[in-house]
């Protein structure tokens, strides 16, 4: 099924919404990383508000401290530019006029104890912001509930030019789909979980490629 990244994608997507990369360094190793900010505009809820995609990397609840200390990082996103919404001119909403909600979405791509979650929240409660997170046991149940609607047979030789960016573009779509490297885990029986995707999908997707003649 979908991966957490798929889902920080595509989850709210019927706001507007400006995003871009921000890198760190990990004190650890000194290794860089890169954290993606998204700031969303909802209009017909006249508010505002930030979501991030946050790697596995060590001392994560530090990393989301760190970040709600600096709400102006993705405030910014769209600074210089006016974002407006409305099909009568005296009825144009433009980002100005929306209300911060001070509500905070981390995608954590990792399990998180319940220390750090707490250590998190209790960081944005202080500073008046509500913090929610969003890790890996939030992709577990998100793809436990979710039945496909596609099931995608390929020949292994298609997986990377055919197969792959067809499930991640359905993806995008909101578009459940069963495919081998987003819906096989460890230990997982891969005749099991085919019959069970066959057998729960309303689509089958086959690509066969076609024989040369002699």
């Amino acid at each position: 099924m979908a991966t957490l990244r798929q889902y920080f994608d595509t989850d709210f997507n019927r706001t507007l919404n400006g995003h871009r990369p921000r890198n760190f360094t990990n004190n650890e190793d000194k290794s860089a990383f890169e954290v993606v900010e998204r700031l969303h505009y909802d209009f017909d809820a006249n508010a505002k508000y930030i979501s991030y995609y946050i790697p596995a990397v060590a001392n994560i609840a530090e990393l989301c401290c760190y970040i709600i200390d600096n709400p102006e990082w993705a405030l910014s996103i769209t600074e210089g530019v006016e974002v407006s919404w409305g099909y009568l001119t005296d009825q144009i909403k433009t980002d100005n006029s929306l209300i911060f909600t001070k509500h905070f979405i981390f995608y954590v791509d990792d399990v998180l104890n319940q220390e750090d979650i707490q250590t998190i929240v209790s960081h944005g409660n202080k500073k008046g912001f509500f913090v929610q997170i969003r890790d890996k046991k939030y992709e577990i149940k998100r793809t436990e509930t979710e039945k496909p609607l596609a099931f995608i047979s390929h020949d292994s030789r298609d997986k990377d030019n055919i197969a792959r960016p067809l499930a991640i573009e359905l993806s995008k779509l909101m578009i459940t789909v069963w495919y081998d490297e987003f819906s096989l885990g460890v230990g997982d029986s891969l005749r099991e979980s085919i019959e069970k995707g066959i057998k729960e999908c309303m689509t089958l997707i086959l690509h066969k490629k076609k024989e040369k003649s002699s």
